[in-house]
């Protein structure tokens, strides 16, 4: 079971790995692109309608979250009543999220014209794009709802494939309209409503072939959902906690938007790309991990489970520090690569990104608070949000951008840092909090003191770099392969977790060949 489990794991943060650095790569060329043809009002503006739906999307609750948590006693016991049941209640609790979306919807697209009174692009560009955006998260929350099973059921290797797959598709055929049709913004949009379309059709027909015994149903979901409380009760404490997700990740470019202008929006969109790119591929090996975790919860063994949690939170750590450690040295130089000197930010900014990051990738008791189906702590998103909107905005206004991140951070190590890790300890694995704190201040000094010894010796090395992609490409992996290797010795040399991580990988490795030799 523990191998069945590691390997599922691992195929999942194979494949979200490689669909990443896919995607990552696409996008890198496709928004260069995007701001050389429709300039950076449009990037604005399509940055601003992702905000704008993905708030009108809070209506969503925490719904998928509550489901998956919900599901993994059931699939792990063969209960095909019970999963039929749940993913049902899904069904019918989306269809009315649906409605909602919908209806907002409307009557937020009737203040455009106050909102972008004085745009200089067509007007049409502004209701286009939000509505094909809004299809998408409309036709997921109706027909691809379903998905939910291939998650819980520690295959979301499989979901990925299809959405990761289509999504580097799609953008492949955007840039290709940008750069060699007139109106390459009309056939972009018709290319993203393609997509959507393709991919629920063809994620409801993998859902239908592997799960045919599951037989789903919006009626049914309808009469059982009181047999259920539990997921009702999990719905509503999710739905505080995504408004804390909300105010951080939607929020805070409205409010960045509010001190500045669209231009400098598409400038700030940049940086923002590239971090949400970042705690995507940590979300992706997260989410890879997460069914596998809920599956080893529900063995009820928690040595087992304590010893896992030190593993992955050190691997997790290791990845966060070698992510940080780029970003901070090198995103400068990547952002003048990749649209130009013109859109780089400097100075505190930077600092505060990268602090941002650090704890944005570092989310691990998130993980576990889920796959334990903790979400009572109401007051705790609440407290996040209300501290992130009133520092952002009071220190916004008298720092700007600094302002902004510095109430973000600040929101984030109280609540995520501070009191996530004391209540997965507390209430979810009964531990003494001070056994995290000391281990977390533990691998932050060995992190920070890597870092100070890789750039002594890079300095040393006295290495000039000339100007160009490969030469950036080959000086970062330089870079990283010291700072990381550096980190790597240090760890094995003082963190026993790190040192099990390592034999547990190097038993997984000789496992896996001699079942291909057996094969």
């Amino acid at each position: 079971m523990q191998m069945t489990r590691t390997h599922n794991s691992l195929r999942n943060i194979k494949y979200a790995l490689i669909f990443f650095i896919l995607n990552f790569t696409v996008n890198y060329f496709s928004r260069a692109i995007f701001i050389e043809h429709l300039g950076l009002d449009v990037l604005g503006l399509n940055q601003t309608m992702v905000n704008i739906v993905g708030f009108l999307s809070l209506t969503e609750l925490g719904i998928a979250v509550a489901i998956s948590s919900s599901l993994y006693a059931p699939l792990k016991n063969g209960n095909t009543a019970q999963i039929t049941d749940i993913v049902s209640i899904q069904g019918w609790m989306y269809k009315n999220v649906a409605i909602i979306v919908l209806v907002l919807s409307v009557i937020t697209s009737l203040f455009f014209p106050f909102w972008f009174s004085d745009v200089k692009f067509p007007k049409w560009y502004i209701y286009s794009t939000f509505y094909v955006l809004l299809s998408g998260v409309l036709a997921e929350y109706l027909f691809a709802y379903k998905k939910i099973l291939f998650t819980a059921d520690q295959k979301d290797y499989q979901v990925q494939k299809i959405i990761q797959l289509g999504r580097v598709l799609k953008v492949t055929f955007q840039i290709f309209c940008l750069l060699y049709f007139e109106h390459g913004y009309v056939y972009w949009l018709i290319i993203e409503i393609i997509n959507i379309i393709m991919i629920n059709t063809i994620l409801c027909l993998k859902v239908k072939y592997e799960y045919h015994n599951i037989t789903t149903s919006i009626k049914r979901g309808s009469k059982v959902r009181r047999n259920y409380p539990d997921i009702v009760k999990k719905t509503k404490q999710l739905f505080f906690h995504k408004i804390a997700g909300f105010i951080l990740i939607q929020a805070t470019p409205l409010i960045v938007l509010a001190y500045t202008s669209l231009e400098v929006m598409g400038i700030y969109s940049n940086y923002v790309f590239v971090m949400m790119a970042i705690s995507a591929m940590i979300y992706m090996l997260n989410n890879a991990a997460l069914a596998s975790i809920g599956n080893l919860i529900e063995e009820k063994n928690h040595e087992k489970t304590m010893l896992f949690y030190w593993q992955y939170h050190v691997l997790i750590y290791f990845i966060s520090a070698i992510i940080c450690y780029g970003f901070y040295n090198y995103i400068n130089e990547f952002i003048a690569i990749w649209v130009g000197e013109e859109c780089q930010i400097h100075g505190t900014p930077i600092i505060l990104m990268t602090f941002y990051i650090a704890l944005m990738t570092t989310r691990i008791q998130d993980v576990f608070l889920s796959a334990k189906g903790l979400f009572s702590d109401v007051w705790a998103p609440i407290t996040e949000g209300i501290i992130n909107l009133s520092l952002s905005i009071i220190l916004g206004y008298y720092f700007g951008l600094s302002g902004v991140l510095i109430g973000v951070c600040i929101s984030l190590f109280i609540i995520v840092f501070i009191w996530k890790g004391y209540f997965l300890f507390t209430f979810g694995f009964g531990e003494n909090y001070i056994i995290f704190i000391i281990k977390n201040t533990k691998l932050i000094s060995i992190a920070i003191i890597s870092a100070f010894i890789a750039n002594m010796l890079l300095k040393s090395l006295t290495i000039t770099f000339e100007k160009g992609i490969f030469n950036f490409i080959y000086h970062i992996l330089i870079s990283l392969s010291i700072y990381s290797g550096i980190l790597f010795i240090f760890l094995y040399i003082f963190h026993n977790s790190f040192r099990m991580l390592v034999a547990r990988l190097k038993v997984f490795k000789g496992n896996a060949k001699n079942t291909q030799l057996n094969e």
